[in-house]
């Protein structure tokens, strides 16, 4: 347990970068989830509904135009979780190492937990885009699912 203010902060900015650090992971991690999922979708639900004979239907087609979307949706949101993003997670030593004055122990952690603040606080913007991406991809699945669902009973009440 920290002894001191300056090891108080230290303790929880570390925390918090190290929660957002974990929130990073979290999200990809999710992404190869949904991605798994929407093949299944895929392959379950939508060869039914390509399968031929094709129902002359507006609302089959709508269904089976929703679920191609649905996927694409998917592929779009999955494809902005797994890229690479401009997030990091360490400090710079050199650059703290080289402003700090090393006689005030004190002064020493509270200047790396406002570094640390610093830094959760510039992941902050692309770490909120990922959690959407998760979001919009989460819902371009629920749109497959539905749309495709609804064409393979069409299909299937052929």
């Amino acid at each position: 347990m920290p002894s001191t203010a300056g090891e108080t902060f230290y303790d929880l900015a570390l925390r918090a970068l190290d929660e957002q650090q974990s929130e990073v992971a979290g999200l990809r991690t999710r992404a190869g989830t949904i991605l798994a999922a929407a093949a299944v979708v895929a392959t379950l639900l939508a060869r039914p509904v390509f399968a031929e004979p094709v129902p002359d239907s507006l609302l089959f087609r709508l269904a089976a135009v929703t679920g191609v979307v649905g996927l694409m949706v998917v592929l779009a949101a999955s494809v902005q979780l797994l890229q690479t993003h401009m997030v990091g997670f360490a400090v710079d030593v050199r650059t703290v190492y080289a402003t700090a004055d090393l006689r005030d122990a004190e002064a020493l952690l509270v200047r790396l937990a406002l570094t640390l603040e610093r830094r959760r606080e510039r992941n902050a913007p692309t770490v909120e885009r990922l959690r959407a991406a998760c979001g919009v991809a989460l819902a371009g699945l629920v749109v497959a699912t539905v749309g495709f669902g609804i064409g393979a009973a069409l299909g299937f009440a052929t």
